[in-house]
Protein backbone atom coordinates (compact mmCIF):
# COMPACT_ATOMS: atom_id res chain seq x y z
CA UNK A 1 0.00 0.00 0.00
CA UNK A 2 3.00 2.09 0.87
CA UNK A 3 4.20 1.88 -2.73
CA UNK A 4 0.89 2.95 -4.51
CA UNK A 5 1.14 5.09 -7.12
CA UNK A 6 -1.11 7.51 -5.78
CA UNK A 7 0.52 7.94 -2.43
CA UNK A 8 4.41 8.33 -3.97
CA UNK A 9 1.99 11.46 -5.88
CA UNK A 10 0.67 12.50 -2.76
CA UNK A 11 4.07 12.77 -1.14
CA UNK A 12 5.63 14.25 -3.49
CA UNK A 13 2.96 17.11 -3.54
CA UNK A 14 3.83 17.27 0.17
CA UNK A 15 7.35 17.89 -0.25
CA UNK A 16 7.11 20.37 -3.10
CA UNK A 17 5.02 22.29 -1.17
CA UNK A 18 7.12 22.14 1.83
CA UNK A 19 10.07 23.29 -0.46
CA UNK A 20 7.90 26.15 -1.76
CA UNK A 21 7.21 26.98 1.40
CA UNK A 22 10.83 27.60 2.67
CA UNK A 23 11.26 28.84 -0.69
CA UNK A 24 8.71 32.08 0.48
CA UNK A 25 10.56 32.11 4.11
CA UNK A 26 13.57 32.75 2.33
CA UNK A 27 12.49 35.16 -0.15
CA UNK A 28 10.24 37.03 2.88
CA UNK A 29 13.34 37.19 5.06
CA UNK A 30 15.34 38.31 2.03
CA UNK A 31 12.60 41.06 1.46
CA UNK A 32 13.02 41.85 5.29
CA UNK A 33 16.82 42.08 5.05
CA UNK A 34 16.14 44.78 1.99
CA UNK A 35 13.42 46.94 3.86
CA UNK A 36 15.69 46.80 7.46
CA UNK A 37 18.72 48.38 5.46
CA UNK A 38 16.56 51.19 3.77
CA UNK A 39 14.50 52.10 7.00
CA UNK A 40 17.65 52.38 8.68
CA UNK A 41 19.10 55.06 6.59
CA UNK A 42 22.73 54.98 6.63
CA UNK A 43 24.92 54.21 9.15
CA UNK A 44 27.50 51.52 10.62
CA UNK A 45 24.60 48.18 9.95
CA UNK A 46 25.40 49.45 5.69
CA UNK A 47 29.41 49.83 6.75
CA UNK A 48 29.07 45.90 8.24
CA UNK A 49 26.95 44.83 5.10
CA UNK A 50 29.78 46.00 2.69
CA UNK A 51 32.34 45.21 5.00
CA UNK A 52 30.75 41.43 5.00
CA UNK A 53 30.14 41.33 1.41
CA UNK A 54 33.16 42.70 0.45
CA UNK A 55 35.29 39.57 2.67
CA UNK A 56 33.09 37.33 1.09
CA UNK A 57 34.54 38.23 -2.03
CA UNK A 58 38.08 38.22 -0.82
CA UNK A 59 37.68 34.93 0.31
CA UNK A 60 36.37 33.35 -2.62
CA UNK A 61 39.50 35.09 -4.49
CA UNK A 62 42.32 34.00 -2.33
CA UNK A 63 40.89 30.64 -2.04
CA UNK A 64 40.70 30.23 -5.98
CA UNK A 65 44.65 31.77 -5.71
CA UNK A 66 45.38 29.20 -3.15
CA UNK A 67 44.01 26.20 -4.81
CA UNK A 68 44.04 27.09 -8.89
CA UNK A 69 42.99 24.02 -10.77
CA UNK A 70 42.28 25.21 -14.01
CA UNK A 71 43.35 28.63 -13.33
CA UNK A 72 45.35 29.26 -16.07
CA UNK A 73 43.93 26.95 -18.61
CA UNK A 74 41.79 28.15 -21.71
CA UNK A 75 38.98 30.22 -20.82
CA UNK A 76 39.99 30.19 -16.86
CA UNK A 77 39.42 34.07 -16.81
CA UNK A 78 35.48 33.95 -17.83
CA UNK A 79 35.16 30.95 -14.92
CA UNK A 80 37.15 33.00 -12.21
CA UNK A 81 35.07 35.66 -12.84
CA UNK A 82 31.89 33.50 -12.26
CA UNK A 83 33.00 31.55 -8.87
CA UNK A 84 33.50 35.55 -7.53
CA UNK A 85 30.23 36.69 -9.10
CA UNK A 86 28.32 33.37 -7.56
CA UNK A 87 29.96 33.34 -4.42
CA UNK A 88 29.32 36.85 -3.98
CA UNK A 89 25.85 37.06 -4.91
CA UNK A 90 24.89 33.95 -2.36
CA UNK A 91 26.66 35.80 0.46
CA UNK A 92 25.34 38.81 -0.10
CA UNK A 93 21.38 37.04 -0.11
CA UNK A 94 22.76 35.28 3.11
CA UNK A 95 23.56 37.79 4.57
CA UNK A 96 20.30 39.70 4.13
CA UNK A 97 18.20 36.68 5.57
CA UNK A 98 20.55 36.19 8.49
CA UNK A 99 21.53 40.00 9.06
CA UNK A 100 24.64 38.86 10.62
CA UNK A 101 25.46 43.16 10.56
CA UNK A 102 23.17 44.06 13.07
CA UNK A 103 25.41 43.09 15.69
CA UNK A 104 27.49 45.58 17.74
CA UNK A 105 30.98 44.80 17.01
CA UNK A 106 31.93 46.24 20.34
CA UNK A 107 29.76 43.44 22.22
CA UNK A 108 30.51 40.75 20.19
CA UNK A 109 29.45 37.22 21.68
CA UNK A 110 29.93 33.76 21.14
CA UNK A 111 26.43 33.76 19.52
CA UNK A 112 27.43 36.16 17.61
CA UNK A 113 30.49 34.25 16.19
CA UNK A 114 28.29 31.26 15.67
CA UNK A 115 25.80 33.38 13.61
CA UNK A 116 29.27 33.87 11.19
CA UNK A 117 30.10 30.03 11.40
CA UNK A 118 26.62 29.15 10.30
CA UNK A 119 26.12 31.73 7.24
CA UNK A 120 29.76 31.17 6.16
CA UNK A 121 28.52 27.17 5.96
CA UNK A 122 25.54 27.94 4.05
CA UNK A 123 27.31 30.45 1.58
CA UNK A 124 29.47 27.24 1.11
CA UNK A 125 27.16 24.65 0.64
CA UNK A 126 25.36 26.62 -1.70
CA UNK A 127 28.90 27.52 -4.01
CA UNK A 128 29.39 24.10 -3.85
CA UNK A 129 25.97 23.05 -5.12
CA UNK A 130 25.74 25.26 -8.11
CA UNK A 131 29.42 24.67 -8.32
CA UNK A 132 29.14 21.30 -9.09
CA UNK A 133 26.35 21.41 -11.25
CA UNK A 134 27.49 23.76 -13.47
CA UNK A 135 31.64 21.87 -13.47
CA UNK A 136 32.10 23.13 -17.06
CA UNK A 137 32.38 26.78 -16.15
CA UNK A 138 34.09 26.80 -12.72
CA UNK A 139 37.69 26.81 -12.01
CA UNK A 140 36.93 25.88 -8.15
CA UNK A 141 38.91 22.68 -6.77
CA UNK A 142 37.67 20.59 -3.17
CA UNK A 143 39.61 22.63 -1.59
CA UNK A 144 38.31 26.00 -3.16
CA UNK A 145 35.17 25.20 -0.46
CA UNK A 146 37.30 24.66 2.65
CA UNK A 147 39.43 27.58 2.36
CA UNK A 148 37.00 29.61 0.98
CA UNK A 149 34.53 28.70 4.18
CA UNK A 150 37.71 29.38 6.60
CA UNK A 151 38.73 32.49 5.09
CA UNK A 152 35.35 33.89 5.40
CA UNK A 153 34.99 32.83 9.09
CA UNK A 154 38.44 34.46 9.90
CA UNK A 155 37.86 37.83 7.83
CA UNK A 156 33.97 38.65 8.88
CA UNK A 157 34.75 37.02 12.90
CA UNK A 158 38.48 39.00 13.09
CA UNK A 159 37.12 42.42 13.08
CA UNK A 160 34.33 42.01 15.20
CA UNK A 161 36.67 40.40 17.94
CA UNK A 162 39.58 43.26 17.49
CA UNK A 163 36.82 45.67 17.88
CA UNK A 164 35.72 43.84 21.13
CA UNK A 165 39.02 43.94 22.66
CA UNK A 166 39.71 47.30 21.43
CA UNK A 167 36.55 48.67 23.05
CA UNK A 168 37.15 46.69 26.52
CA UNK A 169 39.60 47.39 28.81
CA UNK A 170 42.31 44.63 29.18
CA UNK A 171 41.13 42.09 32.07
CA UNK A 172 44.52 40.66 32.60
CA UNK A 173 46.02 44.33 33.33
CA UNK A 174 46.62 44.65 37.15
CA UNK A 175 45.37 47.44 38.41
CA UNK A 176 47.44 49.94 40.63
CA UNK A 177 46.47 50.14 43.70
CA UNK A 178 45.31 53.54 45.53
CA UNK A 179 46.11 53.68 49.73
CA UNK A 180 42.25 54.79 50.21
CA UNK A 181 40.48 51.61 47.84
CA UNK A 182 38.27 49.10 49.63
CA UNK A 183 40.26 45.97 49.76
CA UNK A 184 37.85 42.52 48.95
CA UNK A 185 37.74 39.56 48.87
CA UNK A 186 35.13 37.84 47.11
CA UNK A 187 33.11 34.27 48.34
CA UNK A 188 32.49 32.59 45.74
CA UNK A 189 34.16 31.24 42.22
CA UNK A 190 31.36 31.13 40.20
CA UNK A 191 29.71 33.33 36.81
CA UNK A 192 28.36 35.93 39.33
CA UNK A 193 32.35 36.10 40.24
CA UNK A 194 33.34 37.34 36.53
CA UNK A 195 30.52 39.48 36.18
CA UNK A 196 31.91 41.30 39.37
CA UNK A 197 34.89 41.59 38.47
CA UNK A 198 34.74 42.19 34.39
CA UNK A 199 32.42 45.12 35.55
CA UNK A 200 35.08 46.33 38.39
CA UNK A 201 37.56 46.30 35.40
CA UNK A 202 35.21 48.69 33.72
CA UNK A 203 34.39 51.30 35.96
CA UNK A 204 37.11 53.79 36.22
CA UNK A 205 35.88 55.42 39.27
CA UNK A 206 35.78 52.00 40.93
CA UNK A 207 36.98 52.44 44.88
CA UNK A 208 37.04 48.64 44.87
CA UNK A 209 40.03 46.75 44.97
CA UNK A 210 39.89 42.68 44.70
CA UNK A 211 42.46 40.84 46.80
CA UNK A 212 41.75 37.09 46.13
CA UNK A 213 39.00 34.65 46.42
CA UNK A 214 37.36 32.56 48.63
CA UNK A 215 35.80 29.23 46.88
CA UNK A 216 32.72 28.27 48.85
CA UNK A 217 33.37 24.37 46.80
CA UNK A 218 37.22 24.40 47.44
CA UNK A 219 37.49 23.10 44.36
CA UNK A 220 39.43 25.73 42.48
CA UNK A 221 42.11 26.18 44.42
CA UNK A 222 45.32 28.17 43.22
CA UNK A 223 43.36 28.49 40.33
CA UNK A 224 42.60 32.58 38.84
CA UNK A 225 39.44 34.48 37.54
CA UNK A 226 40.60 37.74 35.35
CA UNK A 227 44.08 37.26 37.42
CA UNK A 228 42.61 37.04 40.64
CA UNK A 229 43.67 33.88 42.39
CA UNK A 230 41.20 31.53 44.59
CA UNK A 231 43.22 31.80 47.64
CA UNK A 232 41.32 28.69 49.28
CA UNK A 233 37.80 27.66 50.89
CA UNK A 234 35.68 28.96 53.65
CA UNK A 235 37.09 27.01 56.33
CA UNK A 236 40.92 28.57 54.95
CA UNK A 237 39.47 31.96 55.58
CA UNK A 238 41.77 32.84 58.83
CA UNK A 239 44.89 31.73 56.75
CA UNK A 240 43.69 33.34 53.92
CA UNK A 241 43.37 36.49 55.63
CA UNK A 242 46.49 36.45 57.40
CA UNK A 243 48.84 35.51 54.06
CA UNK A 244 47.02 38.48 52.94
CA UNK A 245 47.85 40.68 55.60
CA UNK A 246 51.78 39.57 55.71
CA UNK A 247 51.31 41.04 51.67
CA UNK A 248 50.02 44.04 52.91
CA UNK A 249 46.55 43.62 51.12
CA UNK A 250 44.70 42.84 54.07
CA UNK A 251 40.91 43.02 53.18
CA UNK A 252 38.22 45.36 55.19
CA UNK A 253 35.09 43.09 53.22
CA UNK A 254 34.30 39.71 52.59
CA UNK A 255 32.10 40.33 49.98
CA UNK A 256 29.44 37.25 48.73
CA UNK A 257 28.97 37.11 45.40
CA UNK A 258 26.74 33.51 45.14
CA UNK A 259 23.17 34.30 45.14
CA UNK A 260 22.21 30.73 46.62
CA UNK A 261 24.27 30.21 50.07
CA UNK A 262 21.97 29.01 52.30
CA UNK A 263 21.02 30.97 55.56
CA UNK A 264 22.67 28.81 57.79
CA UNK A 265 25.98 29.04 55.83
CA UNK A 266 25.61 32.99 55.77
CA UNK A 267 25.24 33.01 59.38
CA UNK A 268 28.08 31.31 59.90
CA UNK A 269 30.32 33.31 57.12
CA UNK A 270 29.03 35.89 59.05
CA UNK A 271 30.18 35.11 62.67
CA UNK A 272 33.86 34.12 61.37
CA UNK A 273 33.86 37.72 59.28
CA UNK A 274 33.08 39.34 62.40
CA UNK A 275 35.70 37.85 64.45
CA UNK A 276 38.29 38.66 61.59
CA UNK A 277 37.11 42.48 62.21
CA UNK A 278 35.67 41.88 58.49
CA UNK A 279 32.36 43.21 57.36
CA UNK A 280 30.45 40.97 55.31
CA UNK A 281 28.65 42.34 52.37
CA UNK A 282 27.01 41.26 49.09
CA UNK A 283 26.89 41.83 45.33
CA UNK A 284 23.95 43.31 44.01
CA UNK A 285 21.56 40.48 42.86
CA UNK A 286 21.49 40.58 38.32
CA UNK A 287 18.07 40.85 38.71
CA UNK A 288 17.11 43.53 41.08
CA UNK A 289 15.78 46.78 39.15
CA UNK A 290 17.12 50.06 40.31
CA UNK A 291 15.27 53.68 40.09
CA UNK A 292 18.50 55.52 38.92
CA UNK A 293 20.64 55.14 36.54
CA UNK A 294 23.87 55.52 38.14
CA UNK A 295 26.01 52.51 36.87
CA UNK A 296 28.88 52.80 39.40
CA UNK A 297 29.86 49.43 41.28
CA UNK A 298 27.86 49.06 44.49
CA UNK A 299 28.32 46.99 47.44
CA UNK A 300 25.58 46.07 49.96
CA UNK A 301 25.38 45.04 52.96
CA UNK A 302 23.97 41.35 54.17
CA UNK A 303 19.88 42.04 54.28
CA UNK A 304 18.46 40.55 57.23
CA UNK A 305 15.91 38.56 54.86
CA UNK A 306 19.32 36.96 53.43
CA UNK A 307 20.08 35.35 56.79
CA UNK A 308 16.51 34.25 57.54
CA UNK A 309 16.09 32.60 54.20
CA UNK A 310 12.66 34.42 54.36
CA UNK A 311 11.09 37.36 53.42
CA UNK A 312 11.52 40.22 56.23
CA UNK A 313 9.07 40.91 58.57
CA UNK A 314 7.35 44.01 58.36
CA UNK A 315 8.05 46.70 61.52
CA UNK A 316 5.88 48.86 63.40
CA UNK A 317 7.75 51.78 63.25
CA UNK A 318 4.96 53.97 64.48
CA UNK A 319 5.91 52.15 67.68
CA UNK A 320 9.00 52.31 67.34
CA UNK A 321 9.31 55.96 66.41
CA UNK A 322 7.16 56.95 69.74
CA UNK A 323 10.17 54.62 71.58
CA UNK A 324 12.81 56.38 70.56
CA UNK A 325 12.23 59.80 69.90
CA UNK A 326 13.76 62.42 72.40
CA UNK A 327 15.44 58.82 74.25
CA UNK A 328 18.47 58.03 74.99
CA UNK A 329 19.37 54.50 73.37
CA UNK A 330 22.47 52.45 74.38
CA UNK A 331 23.20 50.03 71.99
CA UNK A 332 25.64 46.65 72.12
CA UNK A 333 28.00 45.46 70.20
CA UNK A 334 27.32 48.28 67.75
CA UNK A 335 30.38 47.49 65.51
CA UNK A 336 28.89 44.60 64.10
CA UNK A 337 26.44 44.24 61.54
CA UNK A 338 23.62 43.88 63.07
CA UNK A 339 24.46 46.14 65.69
CA UNK A 340 25.31 48.83 63.29
CA UNK A 341 22.47 48.21 61.22
CA UNK A 342 20.21 49.09 64.04
CA UNK A 343 22.31 52.08 65.05
CA UNK A 344 21.47 53.34 61.86
CA UNK A 345 17.60 52.61 62.10
CA UNK A 346 17.63 54.30 65.23
CA UNK A 347 18.91 57.51 64.19
CA UNK A 348 16.16 57.84 61.42
CA UNK A 349 13.62 57.97 64.56
CA UNK A 350 15.39 61.39 66.39
CA UNK A 351 16.83 60.09 69.54
CA UNK A 352 18.46 62.71 72.20
CA UNK A 353 21.46 60.58 72.43
CA UNK A 354 22.74 56.89 71.14
CA UNK A 355 25.48 55.34 72.81
CA UNK A 356 27.58 52.87 71.08
CA UNK A 357 29.31 49.88 72.77
CA UNK A 358 31.57 47.17 71.78
CA UNK A 359 33.98 44.93 72.91
CA UNK A 360 36.39 46.02 69.39
CA UNK A 361 37.18 49.51 69.25
CA UNK A 362 38.34 49.05 65.31
CA UNK A 363 34.82 47.53 65.10
CA UNK A 364 33.56 51.11 66.44
CA UNK A 365 35.76 53.43 64.02
CA UNK A 366 35.54 50.79 60.97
Amino acid sequence: MENHPDNRRLSQDIDADENGFRGVLALGRLQDGLRDLRRNGPGFAHFACLHDISMAAISITVALLIVPGDLFGAGADKGFEADILVFTLFAAASFLIFRPYRSLWRYTSLSDLVSILIVSTVVTVCYLVTDRSVGSLSVAEWGTYINAWLLMVVLMGGPRVAARLVAAPNLRKETVGRNDDVALLLLGAGDATELFLRALRRDPESRFRVVGIVDEMGANFRRSIHGIEVLGSPADLEAVVQKLERKGKRPSRLVVTEEHLSPAALKSMLDEAERLGLKLSRIPRLTELRADVDRRIEIKPIAIEDLLGRPQTLLDRGSMRDLCNGARVLVTGAGGTIGSELVRQISAFSPAEIVLVDNSEFHLYG
